[in-house]
């Protein structure tokens, strides 16, 4: 069973056996009435031509008798008489090779005999003495005799096998079968030249094929062998590699289930006329990879084709990839030769052309290329188990929400941000993966306060941005095109945010809109832009400015959470470029920030500090800015936003000033000095607020719940990614506080900064 299944499991990456019965039998009635015509049976090595020969054989139904003559070998240490008279009395040459050794035997046992006579002849007779002398001196003569070359063994060989050759063996004419012609030796192919004219004297009627590469032979100026050749015979065609081909194809395809540019590699095979013999080689390497280092949906097929083809085939190609992958140098010089077009050779254009450096999914080879080397393995999840993850609801969100996971997660993270970003991921508008990739990165946007979006998250909409693009695109005109879009990815996350939550506000979709789906509402500028976004900021400014000015008239504006939303969309999100001419800004006639001071003064301090962030990105440019150069309350605009928000930034800072925080054992006030200065101070505030709405407010000077904060605060600020950032140290004055407990802090940093209960949520 076992040796079945071997073979069972072998036969599925090898080319079947191809049938050559047709061409077989119209060369065996050619050689049947050929009477001593000589042949050449043109094939490279490795071509199938022994095995074709041994088809003609077959279909000759034993009117011919092939005789194969195979001297090319390794080891080979025999004379030429010695390996035509094997191939010629393939019974008689073991028989005469036993013969000589016991006469060798014989003639040592003589030799010895002779050496010790007097010994002998004291207990024999005369006449018994005088025999076996005779006996022994015979043998040890013609061993001296076949020794000193007086008889010359290899002429009887010889002779024998002429004399063979010439005549018919049993009723059936002879075939020679010269085998592997242009791989012997100059001395060997003259031998046997001389051979050849001896068989092929009048009377003769053998026939003698010589096999081999006729193009190496007429490269090597061997004038001799082309005169003597009555025909050549060319292999058949489905022998070829324009006939094979294809089913290197099929083998791949049915075994690894994709067709994805297999004929890219299986057309080197054509072009560079490899052999039968070549492609199974590869294939069994293809299986090794594929099969037993596990490769399959780990790396990209063609690539991993290609580097196997380099293995066999170009080895100083593969070993010049596997000792520079890693050498930033080499592969900038690659890169340059590469957009310069100076590849030379037919293979350097192939790996150029497909060792692309994309960002396909899985990993391509200059992104991880030790992965694609022979014998090593790959670490890729394969694309079903990430499809497989994706359908974990709960993981999917976890890893959603975090921006550091877990190292039992890391993986999964990057490589289904990997996958998202391929240009060619076969996921699907409405397919599974993407409905529950995307309802994941709306449900971690909408769980806490001002989520700042991952990169998985901005990903997954990027992709639902472009689907929007090719989907409006087929349906609509282009006079059409930006507003339908809009108004398809807005009806995309009203659904999935209704899934999630049942009140919710077109604030929040705002902020979603803006922070997580849309990086060309904040990347986008009109010198760089090489073309036009299709879902922009422009065309939600002017979507959705009416129910904003609504949302401003309401007697409560600035004191809810996203209030900020509202005033960002009326200003098109960003302050306007100073020093470039934005005609579609200029077309929505936005107001200025003077006409509308009195709304952005009304926000509490943490829509007050969203607004400025998005509005601005660095609040140190507001005192310089001419958008706000204009009086308010009796100094200049942009020197009060600046104040009131540094002031909002130390109001935060101080309230961590408490002894509790200079306990070694919790050592945070490093890193909320770190946090408070970068921009996403803003964030946390407001998810530490989150974090203390979770205890109940009587507990406050419960030093369990205390405990319990601190580890929530703790696992808050190891979720942020810290950077160095040159900021002025905050100087801590301990003498200035007293040892409050935390729960006042928290209270007194709640006030500061307006927490209203419409905004405050449990932490996911």
């Amino acid at each position: 069973m076992v040796i079945e299944y071997i073979k069972m499991r072998k036969n599925k990456w090898c080319i079947p056996t191809i049938s050559t019965d047709d061409y077989a039998k119209e060369f065996a009635k050619l050689l049947k009435n050929g009477s001593n015509k000589t042949f050449f049976l043109q094939g490279k090595w490795g071509s199938g031509k022994t095995e074709y020969l041994k088809n003609v054989e077959e279909q000759a139904n034993g009117k011919l008798k092939f005789i194969y003559l195979e001297l090319w070998k390794p080891d080979f240490d025999e004379s030429l008489s010695r390996q035509i008279f094997a191939a010629t009395h393939p019974i008689l040459d073991p028989l005469a090779t036993t013969i000589g050794y016991i006469f060798i035997a014989l003639t040592i046992i003589c030799s010895s005999i002779l050496a010790v006579k007097g010994v002998i002849q004291r207990n024999l007779p005369n006449y018994v003495f005088t025999i076996v002398t005779i006996i022994l001196a015979i043998i040890t003569n013609l061993f001296s005799l076949t020794k000193n070359k007086l008889i010359n063994v290899d002429k009887i060989r010889m002779f024998w096998s002429i004399l063979t050759l010439r005549k018919n063996s049993e009723n059936r004419s002879n075939v020679l079968i010269i085998d592997d012609f242009d791989r012997l030796s100059k001395k060997i192919q003259e031998e046997l030249y001389r051979f050849f004219n001896a068989i092929q004297k009048k009377g003769s009627k053998a026939r003698i094929v010589f096999v081999g590469d006729l193009q190496k032979i007429e490269a090597s100026k061997n004038d001799f062998l082309t005169k003597i050749i009555d025909q050549v015979i060319a292999l058949p065609f489905v022998l070829s590699p324009q006939s094979f081909s294809p089913g290197i194809e099929n083998i791949i395809s049915e075994n690894l289930g994709e067709n994805s540019d297999i004929a890219e590699i299986s057309n080197l095979f054509v072009t560079e006329n490899r052999t039968l013999r070549d492609a199974n080689h590869f294939l069994s390497y293809v299986e090794d990879e594929f099969c037993r280092q596990d490769k399959k949906d780990r790396v990209q097929t063609v690539q991993q084709l290609l580097i196997i083809y380099l293995y066999l085939f170009y080895k100083d190609k593969y070993n010049e990839l596997y000792q520079n992958c890693k050498n930033n140098d080499y592969i900038k010089k690659y890169r340059k030769d590469r957009s310069n077009k100076k590849s030379n050779s037919f293979i350097d254009k192939e790996i150029d052309r497909i060792l692309t450096f994309d960002k396909k999914y899985p990993y391509g080879f200059w992104d991880n290329p030790t992965m694609y080397f022979i014998d090593e393995s790959a670490v890729t999840i394969p694309i079903t188990k990430l499809l497989d993850f994706v359908e974990d609801t709960e993981s999917l969100r976890k890893l959603a929400f975090s921006e550091n996971p877990s190292s039992r997660y890391e993986s999964i993270y990057e490589m289904l941000i990997a996958f998202l970003n391929s240009p060619t991921s076969d996921v699907q508008f409405n397919s599974p993966f993407f409905n529950e990739i995307t309802e994941a990165s709306t449900f971690a946007m909408i769980a806490e306060p001002y989520h700042k979006p991952n990169e998985l998250i901005k990903n997954s909409f990027h992709l639902l941005e472009d689907y929007l693009f090719e989907y409006v695109l087929k349906i609509y005109d282009l006079s059409k095109f930006e507003e339908e879009s809009l108004e398809y990815l807005y009806d995309f996350l009203d659904y999935k945010i209704s899934v999630i939550k049942e009140k919710y506000t077109l604030t929040e979709q705002l902020y979603v809109l803006r922070v997580g789906c849309l990086q060309s509402l904040i990347t986008y500028h009109p010198k760089d832009a090489i073309s036009f976004p299709s879902i922009n900021k422009y065309s939600v400014t002017k979507r959705f400015l009416p129910e904003c000015r609504e949302i401003e008239n309401k007697s409560n504006f600035g004191k809810n959470i996203y209030d900020a939303e509202a005033l960002l969309v009326e200003f098109c999100f960003k302050k306007p470029e100073e020093d470039i001419t934005d005609l579609k800004y200029k077309a929505l006639n936005p107001p200025t920030i003077e006409s509308k001071v009195e709304k952005i003064e009304q926000l509490a301090d943490y829509e007050y500090v969203s607004f400025w962030k998005a509005y601005l990105d660095d609040i140190e440019i507001a005192k310089e800015t001419d958008v706000l150069n204009f009086e308010y309350r009796n100094e200049n605009y942009g020197n009060f936003v600046y104040n009131r928000y540094e002031d909002i930034i130390h109001t935060c800072c101080d309230c961590f000033t408490s002894d509790l925080f200079f306990d070694e054992e919790l050592s945070v006030l490093e890193k909320l000095q770190d946090l408070f200065f970068s921009s996403d101070w803003v964030d946390f505030t407001l998810k530490l607020a989150a974090i203390k709405r979770q205890f109940n407010m009587r507990g406050r000077n419960s030093k369990k719940a205390k405990k319990a904060i601190v580890s929530s605060i703790n696992t808050l600020l190891n979720s942020y990614k810290f950077s160095e950032q040159q900021a002025n140290p905050l100087r801590s004055n301990r003498d200035k506080y007293d040892d409050e407990n935390l729960y006042r802090i928290l209270n007194n940093l709640l006030n500061k900064v307006n927490a209203d209960p419409y905004w405050t949520r449990k932490l996911k």
